[in-house]
């Protein structure tokens, strides 16, 4: 967990660094606002289904029920808005978690059982964020109200699980425009009669043109 922190944090240094120049808009919060998050994520999750003779049929590898995990991975924050002060803003953001797992469930087939996949859980949402201070160094808060996608983009017979969700963030800003951020994402992801409960939580570095 530690390597992945690290490496996050200088990929994030070196993405954002390159793109310095984005940033020379006027240096004030008020205003259109548009920034990114690179760090690592570690999610904690529970399968579970409405008829459990259907589960340990499509998932005979794991031979327990409920079926829980957890993963460490990267992560990512797309973050798009407006700010009405220096304080206060509304946004899009888009935060995802990203992780490598054993594939447990075969609904179309068995030939990726056991075989490790590429897992998205994130959440796509309006958020407001609050400054304590109208200039950095600050403190800031952010609560959001979206939808969250549990998936494995690369595996085609795969039915994406869907749920209303929220994220809660808080960050320090150090300097205009550079913040560190802790994010909490909590849902209920859901198709058919299958549901996976899921909690992420992210660090990561962020920079904001504004």
């Amino acid at each position: 967990m530690n390597t992945i922190f690290r490496n996050s944090i200088l990929t994030a240094a070196v993405i954002l660094g390159s793109t310095m120049n984005l940033f020379a808009f006027d240096g004030e919060r008020k205003g259109f606002l548009l920034g990114f998050t690179a760090g690592a994520s570690q999610t904690s999750y529970e399968h579970t289904a409405t008829n459990p003779q259907w589960y340990y049929q499509t998932r005979p590898v794991t031979n327990k029920y409920p079926f829980k995990d957890s993963g460490a991975g990267w992560s990512t924050n797309f973050v798009m808005g407006y700010g009405f002060t220096n304080r206060f803003a509304l946004q899009y953001t888009n935060a995802v978690s990203w992780f490598l797992k054993r594939r447990i469930e075969y609904p179309f087939g068995v030939s990726t059982i056991n075989t490790n996949c590429l897992i998205t859980y994130g959440i796509s949402a309006l958020a407001a964020s609050y400054y304590l201070r109208d200039t950095a160094p600050s403190a800031y808060g952010t609560l959001g109200y979206g939808l969250s996608v549990w998936s494995t983009p690369f595996v085609s017979d795969y039915s994406p699980k869907a749920a209303p969700a929220i994220i809660l963030s808080a960050g320090y800003e150090f300097s205009p425009h550079w913040s560190v951020e802790l994010s909490l994402v909590q849902s209920n992801p859901t198709v058919g009669n299958m549901t996976t409960h899921a909690t992420t939580i992210m660090v990561g570095l962020r920079g904001l043109a504004y």
